[in-house]
């Protein structure tokens, strides 16, 4: 099964029994109907409460499995490596584990392929927390419509309020913002293991810091697809404000900015595309042109004025 029937099987399941449930309380209630209507009402409302509390775990680990090997199929690392590696500061530069807000990102999970526990084992000095808005149903590498948001079912079972959900014209704005606090929570409740990096002052800071005390990691905000502006150009402020330094114009569906490689049309750099670059360049922020078009890659290139990013400030 495609991995987002699994979201809509599930996200349709909760939604059908509690419409179910609700439906038969109030029958009994007005009909004062036999015991068994008042068992089943009871029975879908116990179930709908399991899915509730155990869904998006249930979810994160059917989507998000991993997939386990022996070590006897793996060659140990020599001293030398593990030294050469462990001399590295290793930088991830994507990660949506953000997306899954039910995960404590502290401890060590059995789904997914970050959390601050395994970052600290494998020596990764700085992880990029890339938030995703909105993904396409049936996403694939070809060809993508942007009518579609597989990221409103997988909200729902994580029981995301109405304003993530509903609210047109700001809910992936508020998506975004969202998963901006949850990183910063985790931050404040990592005692300093978990560092924010928001500035090239936090970074020299940080790096002097970890070369005396190596059992810390550090992450910075990035947006995939600036669809998440929702068209507004004041957006960048916005999401700046709340720790965004990394902003890609696209992810799997063409924009107002620009084409995607997986999009329908695949076209270049919009008008709005080059007011949201120039912002982002007066302002330091990084440009990440993953899943851009070859039109929109060679657009950027050409309309870019600040090479290598220019840095967070």
């Amino acid at each position: 099964m495609h991995e987002d029937n699994h979201l809509f099987l599930f996200g349709y399941s909760l939604g059908f029994l509690l419409l179910l449930s609700l439906a038969r309380g109030l029958y009994v209630f007005l009909r004062k109907g036999n015991p068994c209507d008042v068992v089943f009402v009871v029975g879908c409302t116990i179930s709908l409460g399991i899915l509730w509390n155990h869904g998006p775990e249930l979810i994160d680990t059917t989507l998000n499995r991993i997939n386990t090997t022996t070590m006897a199929n793996y060659p140990l690392p020599s001293l030398a490596q593990n030294q050469f590696h462990q001399s590295l500061h290793v930088v991830d530069m994507h990660a949506d584990s953000l997306l899954w807000t039910h995960r404590n990102l502290l401890q060590r999970s059995t789904a997914g392929h970050v959390d601050m526990v395994r970052l600290l084992e494998g020596n990764v000095a700085i992880q990029a927390f890339t938030i995703v808005t909105k993904s396409p149903q049936r996403m694939n590498f070809h060809k993508n419509t942007n009518t579609t948001d597989s990221i409103f079912m997988l909200g729902l079972v994580q029981q995301w309020s109405p304003a993530l959900l509903f609210k047109g014209g700001q809910k992936l704005i508020n998506r975004a913002i969202y998963q901006c606090q949850q990183l910063k929570r985790f931050v404040t409740a990592s005692h300093k293991q978990l560092h924010l990096i928001t500035s090239k002052h936090d970074l020299q800071q940080y790096l002097s810091y970890r070369s005396t005390h190596p059992n810390i990691t550090a992450g910075f905000l990035g947006i995939e697809g600036m669809h998440a502006l929702e068209g507004k150009l004041q957006n960048v402020d916005v999401l700046y404000d709340h720790g965004v330094r990394m902003m890609s114009p696209v992810h799997f569906f063409d924009n107002r900015l620009g084409g995607s490689a997986h999009g329908e049309e695949k076209y270049g750099l919009t008008a709005f595309g080059k007011q949201v670059i120039r912002k982002m360049e007066n302002k330091s922020m990084l440009l990440d042109v993953a899943h851009s078009s070859i039109a929109l890659l060679d657009d950027i290139l050409l309309f870019a004025e600040v090479s290598g990013g220019g840095g967070v400030p």
